[in-house]
């Protein structure tokens, strides 16, 4: 229960083919959400895809922290 994820959405929009599809994968394991851009620039002004993204978290429940790196 000590142990989770920390989803990185630079990260995840340079490792996954589909960053919403691997967000749902690891929901039950999420702790903690970085929200940055593609170039680690401010949210909205960059490639991530928050359109898909963020409907996958609020619809998880996720009630932790979400920081801008």
């Amino acid at each position: 229960p000590r142990i989770g994820i920390l989803w990185d959405t630079f990260h995840a929009n340079i490792e996954e083919k589909d960053s919403a599809a691997a967000l749902k994968h690891v929901l039950p394991y999420l702790r903690h959400f970085h929200a940055s851009e593609n170039d680690r620039g401010t949210p909205g002004s960059g490639q991530v895809d928050w359109d898909r993204i963020l409907p996958v978290l609020k619809e998880s429940g996720y009630n932790g922290w979400v920081t801008i790196e």
